[in-house]
């Protein structure tokens, strides 16, 4: 079943505005959310409560107060599980994850949808292994980057797999980025220069266990326009301190917040940070202040 929580923060109380569940009497589960317009949301996930047979994408357009607009689902008789969603210029959406209805393995299914939930269009993508996306962002040229993973091309593992579509869902470019081990994207970010952020895992470089794994890249060439630097930057151990930030500390690193903000004081209380080095060696660190 799926369930939908709005908040908001007045001074230093948190309340709950509603909670609302969607669903049936099978199991339901939400993966993504969208604002498509004022007060409007689209909410993507999998369900097996309804549908054609086994289990489909399931997606619900709300209103402000989580008040059903529509509900549809989409797939075939096999097992169809949507992870992400992203709005679109045109008011409608996207919807990623994969089939196994449409494919022969497990492949990469998008639907394009008009904001009455109508399908536009259908693309499948994948080869004799298994692909998943876990995120999408429309990009400016109105087209389309989804991130994720594929077991199909590459090094011998999953690997990072990125996929520039154009607005009719027509391949542009492809990249799969990983080593011996398994790389995944889980999250998309653009940033203010025009460039993308793409955040995962890796098991191939670093220590022993995962490690977080980040990229940046150039939409329109599958590359960063800064050759000078590392295409690949990850995240190292994390720098657990105890205590406020030292001037050592400050002056070897740039601390950013969850949010972006560059933090100056020594003392921004306990919890979890960035750290970029100011030598250009790009390394970033998880902070931890306790």
């Amino acid at each position: 079943m799926l369930i939908a929580s709005i908040k908001f923060v007045n001074s230093q109380l948190i309340d709950t505005i509603w909670t609302k569940t969607y669903g049936g009497n099978q199991n339901d589960f939400g993966y993504s959310i969208a604002e498509v317009s004022a007060q409007k949301f689209i909410l993507a996930g999998y369900t097996s409560s309804f549908g054609v047979q086994g289990i489909d994408y399931y997606i619900v357009k709300i209103n402000e107060n989580g008040e059903v607009l529509w509900s549809k689902t989409y797939g075939g008789i096999y097992r169809d599980e949507a992870y992400s969603i992203a709005s679109t210029s045109d008011h409608g959406s996207i919807v990623c994850g994969w089939s196994s209805s449409f494919a022969s393995g497990r492949n990469i299914w998008v639907v394009k949808l008009d904001s009455l939930g109508d399908t536009l269009w259908t693309r499948v993508y994948g080869g004799q292994g298994h692909e998943i996306i876990y995120s999408t962002i429309e990009t400016e040229d109105y087209g389309f980057l989804a991130a994720g993973y594929t077991a199909s091309f590459g090094a011998g593992g999953e690997g990072v797999w990125l996929l520039k579509l154009d607005a009719d869902g027509d391949t542009m470019w492809t990249k799969t980025i990983g080593a011996t081990g398994n790389e995944r994207a889980h999250s998309l970010l653009k940033t203010t220069d025009g460039s993308y952020l793409v955040l995962g895992y890796t098991t191939s470089k670093g220590a022993v266990y995962a490690d977080f794994y980040l990229l940046k890249l150039n939409v329109q060439t599958g590359i960063i326009s800064d050759l000078s630097r590392p295409f690949l930057k990850k995240y190292f151990e994390t720098l657990i301190i105890k205590g406020p930030l030292s001037q050592e500390i400050l002056k070897n690193y740039k601390i950013y917040d969850s949010t972006g903000r560059n933090v100056k004081t020594t003392n921004p209380g306990a919890g979890m940070y960035f750290g970029v080095r100011r030598d250009n060696s790009n390394l970033t660190k998880l902070v931890k202040i306790q």
